[in-house]
């Protein structure tokens, strides 16, 4: 074979590389120029997303605020504590891991060993006072448990929602500033969060946040577009790693405006303490207790309570609106329903005087036609006392007297005095209007006279009861008082049902009943008020998985004579009946809010002379120290006179005497107040111990007992009943 010429050989290898550099070239060509002209676009926006982003800057949420001033919803700066617990090589210049004495890699800790131990305690105190539900030992045990595994995470999360200001002193502590991490994933660990001021206290009508469907509900919900304001936008570049630069605004941040609601948190507390005590008592399984300005329809207080067993207690929960969404049968409180339906009604003439008949009675001579009275006041009663003694006989009676033939008209009567339509409250929740059953059946037309075969909202029952205090006017119910916009208050101004106005005749034959249902009647749980309540019960059947039980219901209103506030309490699942369980909260609501109430809390209390039996009506003492009795009196506006005025131990009997204890007997304590009684013993020497609160019911040593300086008394306190 013959030998190959080296310059031929030379000559092919230069071809081959020259073949091989054109087409590389042409390829880095192709490439640079499909890079440049056909993805030139798309590598450029890749490479602008890196550097800059569309950045938000969220608008802090406005507040809500109480009508006695206070705060109930507002927005706070919180944090997400991440602490890097991680260990990391140590290396050299050359990026070379150093190495020990014994040839193992040296670690270093962003936190130091010795910051770590020493101060360790100190970080777990201040993060479990920032949370309550995690103790001290529960943050110990965590943090310690992820700083001995043998890696450990370099982005730990301790716990959510932390403070601000607690944040900032955790980043204070010494050694522990440096791990403490400010952005995680390019976002910054601060952001704003809504709390409650209050807790739960009226937490539906302020509103849930339902983190699932990202709304609000009640007040936030209603007035989310002004509560939110609006987010800033603004396109940032980035510096480094979390850390961007703002460049070009985009949105300015618009922070939300103010609202004032119309809840007043005296009488939001009143209300929640009266409806838990009773909930509890009668082992129901929710209520709710409404109060209502009359001429207004601002509602002062909203409690709608359910049993929590997880937590042992009543408590307002998500989306759980008693008052607002709960439809149900009102039971014996729509008989003033019917009668202002039947009295407002032209085509027929109701004579309040007529007599109808209040025992067992057959309608249809059938057995679905068959209505009685569990209670039988007698044979025949008038429309009043069917409203007083609650009869069911006699209300079936009346509409099958007047409506027997036109059950439509019927229907429409009370739609036309009820307010039957959602009232589309100023409160994000679920509203229904009245549900009335086919009133054809002889049965669910009877039922539907004594509140029955209908089922409505307790909002829809309040609305119409505050139509007979407020004259006939109904007023729509309102739950804010004012939105404020950049420190201009704008009012918002009651609003009148006038489709359901109620005649004259109905309203003070209707006030002067429920005056009687409380005097003599279902409801003489509640008299004895020097303001006087006027209202209506109502016990309504419901099948529970034991069988069945009440809703129990009271409704009405205070002062009885003129009033001002429209109350209604509904206990459900329970046992008992409305004049027993529901009228008690009312009356307790209705004493607090009296004293609270200055303008009707002195018009209440006349000037009495103290030497006229008209000194019943007031608080009497039974005995006590004479310079404070003064000063009370004087402040509750009372007049009396006193034979001599250098009396300082009183008692009354008719009158006021006077009261000389002695120094070698113990002295008689019960009926005093613990302030009176502790005085009286330590001008005798005699030291004090106590128990209960109240009034002193009993004592140890018993009075008339010798006594020596130094002696103890025990005494037992009892409120009065």
């Amino acid at each position: 074979m013959a030998e190959q010429n080296p310059k031929q050989s030379l000559k092919k290898i230069l071809m081959v590389f020259l073949i091989l550099s054109l087409s590389g070239g042409g390829l880095i060509v192709y490439g640079f120029v499909k890079t440049q002209a056909v993805n030139g676009q798309y590598w450029r926006q890749r490479s602008k997303e890196r550097r800059t982003t569309e950045l938000r800057d969220a608008a802090k949420r406005g507040d809500i605020y109480s009508s006695d001033g206070k705060t109930l919803a507002t927005t706070i700066v919180v944090c997400d504590l991440y602490i890097d617990l991680g260990y990391r090589e140590v290396k050299d210049n050359d990026k070379v891991a150093l190495r020990n004495k014994k040839n193992k890699i040296v670690y270093d800790t962003t936190i130091k060993h010795d910051d770590f131990v020493k101060n360790l305690d100190t970080v777990c105190l201040l993060i479990s006072q920032a949370i309550p539900n995690m103790s001290k030992a529960e943050c110990r045990h965590k943090i310690l448990s992820e700083r001995k595994k043998q890696h450990p995470n370099q982005c730990f999360l301790v716990a959510r929602n932390i403070p601000y200001t607690a944040w900032l002193q955790l980043k204070e502590v010494k050694g522990w500033g440096r791990g403490i991490i400010e952005h995680v994933d390019d976002k910054d660990v601060r952001h704003h969060m809504r709390v409650r001021i209050y807790d739960n206290l009226g937490a539906n009508v302020i509103g849930f946040r339902n983190g699932m469907l990202d709304r609000y509900t009640g007040l936030e919900g209603y007035y989310d577009s002004i509560l939110r304001g609006q987010d800033g936008k603004y396109i940032g570049r980035r510096l480094t790693r979390g850390v961007w630069l703002p460049e070009t605004p985009i949105q300015p941040k618009i922070d939300g405006q103010h609202i004032t609601a119309t809840i007043d948190t005296r009488y939001q507390d009143i209300a929640e303490q009266a409806l838990r005590q009773t909930l509890a008592q009668r082992n129901a399984s929710s209520g709710c207790v409404v109060l209502m300005e009359a001429n207004t329809g601002y509602v002062l207080a909203m409690a709608n309570l359910s049993r929590d067993t997880a937590r042992r207690g009543y408590f307002e929960q998500l989306d759980r609106n008693i008052a607002c969404s709960d439809r149900l049968h009102p039971g014996s409180t729509f008989k003033s329903v019917v009668v202002a339906a039947a009295m407002n009604d032209d085509s027929i003439r109701i004579d309040t005087n007529m007599r109808l008949r209040s025992n067992v009675k057959n309608f249809d001579g059938t057995e679905q036609g068959e209505i009685k009275d569990e209670h039988v006041v007698g044979d025949t009663i008038s429309l009043a006392e069917a409203v007083i003694y609650s009869s069911n006989v006699a209300m079936a009676e009346l509409g099958w007297k007047f409506y027997r033939n036109s059950r439509s008209r019927f229907v429409d009567q009370v739609r036309h005095v009820f307010p039957s339509e959602i009232l589309n409250l100023d409160l994000k929740t679920n509203e229904y209007r009245q549900r009335i059953n086919n009133p054809r059946p002889n049965r669910d037309f009877l039922n539907l006279c004594f509140g029955y075969s209908t089922a409505v909202s307790p909002m829809q029952l309040l609305t119409f009861y505050n139509a007979i205090a407020n004259g006939g006017q109904m007023m729509k119910p309102l739950f804010c008082r004012s939105i404020i916009i950049d420190d201009d208050v704008t009012e918002i101004k009651p609003v009148e049902l006038k489709e359901h106005t109620l005649n004259r005749a109905s309203v003070e034959f209707l006030r002067n009943t429920l005056q009687r249902v409380v005097t003599e009647g279902t409801a003489t749980s509640v008299k004895g008020t020097t303001y006087g309540i006027a209202g209506k019960t109502g016990t309504a059947k419901v099948k529970v998985e034991e069988g069945s039980a009440n809703d129990a219901f009271f409704v009405g209103f205070f002062p009885a004579e003129k009033p001002k506030y429209t109350c209604l309490v509904l206990i459900r699942n329970t046992y008992s009946s409305g004049g027993a369980a529901a009228a008690p909260v009312m009356k307790r609501v209705a004493d607090g809010v009296m004293a609270l109430d200055k303008e009707l809390g002195k018009a209440k209390m006349d000037r009495i002379d103290w030497n006229t039996p008209e000194s019943k009506r007031v608080p009497s003492t039974v005995k006590g120290y004479m310079p404070d009795i003064k000063a009370s009196y004087k402040k509750m506006d009372i007049d009396f006179q006193l034979a001599d005025s250098t009396y300082r131990w009183v008692t009354y009997k008719e009158q006021f005497q006077n009261y000389s204890p002695r120094t070698d007997i113990m002295p008689n304590c019960v009926g005093m107040t613990i302030k009176d009684a502790m005085r009286l013993l330590d001008e005798l020497g005699i030291k004090t111990r106590f128990s209960g609160y109240g009034r002193v019911v009993s004592q140890q040593p018993t009075a008339r007992t010798p006594i020596r300086r130094g002696n103890t008394a025990v005494l037992t306190l009892k409120a009065d009943k």
